[in-house]
């Protein structure tokens, strides 16, 4: 007889597992797949090494292989190499040159598409520099004109001269009257008109054929500074101007009413001395601000034309003598007339403020805070004057005054309160300020 065993399979019988029968337990009874011991095992073994020979049948490459790395360090230096032949701005097409001074490269088209916004965007009187749109530093003229269509070099030319003057157009024969002459370089010339000065000055500070003390060291101090300019020392023509200005309106000022000559005569001249310092000051900046002490301190100007004398600050015409711009606003209201022509002069003078840097009177009605001065391009606040770039006021806030009715709204007075579709209604974000 057979021997008995714990472990019996048959083609016929199911597997047991378990105990043999008759030693105090009854057989259990399996399916034949969860015998791990005898399926599983082998069965994973012989489906790995299979998987192996098919990976190296096939030579695909198995991961953090030399091969994998050295395919992905291609991928990238392929990237890399397209990245460095392309547009700096579009990033599509291939760059056409690069720039001497920061090595940036662009494509013809988007360099110029580029230009072409700047230039149109400047005016003013400030010369707008042109920049790298990528690093943002400037570059000359000399190299960017080489990229850019002609007629946008002719525009920039236009509106970034480095003498650039004011201008108004006089109310009779709309010529263009220009405040300040043009900067004189030659050196016999510049010696002239120093002498011209130092001539008027003499007979403006002169009285009854004396020279009080205190003119007498202004002008001493005018030659001495007018000698070291003219053999290349530091002072320069703004600087003179500033303190002549300052010391003979002063002394024009303080003498006695007996003593006092026409003033009308006295200030012409003082306003004729304003202009040759104009003129002797080379410096593009420093001859940009004279331009505009001369239209606060003399805004009186003459058309060469008609020869009609026009205020540079208001654009009245004739010249409003002896009246400022309000004062004369006001008599001519007083005067009467049509109703529209009195309508307007009331309405600029409700809406009306002078820029703080050039002091031409600005007409605004509705808008937020930030002006930029159609004269000289000044940007600043409309309700504290300060300057706009600072980051200390905002479009409908102000850092010292806060937000107000006029500018909070962004409408007219007498306009719908709804605010236009897509536009945010600026009355609920002042009633949010208000309440914090």
């Amino acid at each position: 007889m057979p021997p008995r065993l714990g472990l019996m399979a048959t083609p016929w019988r199911p597997l047991i597992i378990g105990r043999p029968p008759g030693r105090g337990s009854r057989p259990q009874f399996f399916p034949l797949f969860l015998s791990y011991r005898i399926l599983f095992i082998p069965y994973t073994f012989i489906v790995l090494v299979i998987c192996i020979q098919i990976l190296l049948a096939v030579d695909i490459p198995l991961p953090n292989s030399s091969s994998t790395r050295a395919n992905i360090n291609d991928m990238n230096y392929l990237d890399m190499e397209r990245l460095l032949t392309r547009c700096s701005i579009c990033f599509d097409a291939s760059h056409d040159f690069c720039l001497k001074s920061c090595k940036d490269q662009f494509c013809r088209n988007c360099f110029q598409r580029y230009v072409a916004q700047l230039v149109r965007n400047s005016w003013g009187l400030s010369v707008l520099p042109v920049t790298c749109p990528v690093c943002q530093d400037p570059l000359d003229q000399c190299e960017w004109q080489n990229y850019v269509e002609a007629e946008t070099v002719k525009l920039y030319n236009k509106y970034n001269r480095p003498y650039r003057p004011m201008t108004r157009a006089c109310g009779v024969c709309c010529s263009d009257i220009v405040c300040a002459p043009a900067p004189i370089f030659e050196h016999h010339i510049r010696e002239r008109r120093f002498e011209e000065i130092h001539s008027i000055l003499e007979d403006l500070l002169t009285v009854d054929g004396h020279i009080n003390f205190f003119s007498f060291n202004t002008l001493a101090k005018y030659q001495a500074d007018v000698s070291s300019h003219m053999k290349g020392g530091k002072t320069g023509v703004a600087e003179i101007y500033t303190y002549i200005m300052r010391d003979v309106r002063d002394s024009l000022e303080h003498r006695p009413q007996s003593m006092t000559r026409n003033i009308d005569e006295m200030m012409a001249s003082l306003s004729h001395i304003s202009q040759l310092f104009l003129s002797l000051e080379h410096r593009p900046g420093k001859w940009k601000e004279l331009q505009f002490q001369h239209v606060n301190m003399f805004p009186q100007a003459v058309c060469l034309t008609c020869h009609s004398s026009v205020c540079f600050s208001c654009g009245a015409t004739p010249y409003h003598t002896g009246q400022s711009c309000t004062e004369s606003i006001q008599q001519t209201i007083s005067l009467g007339g049509s109703s529209d022509a009195i309508a307007s002069l009331r309405w600029k003078l409700m809406n009306g403020k002078r820029c703080p840097n050039c002091s031409i009177l600005i007409n605004r009605e509705e808008g937020c805070n930030k002006v930029d001065c159609l004269f000289c391009g000044h940007k600043f606040c409309w309700q504290c004057l300060g300057k706009f770039d600072n980051g200390g006021c905002g479009f409908y806030r102000c850092q010292l005054g806060g937000v107000t009715d006029d500018t909070a709204t962004g409408h007219s007075k007498g306009s719908d309160d709804s605010p236009e579709l897509g536009v945010p209604n600026m009355m609920d974000i002042q009633a949010k300020w208000q309440k914090g």
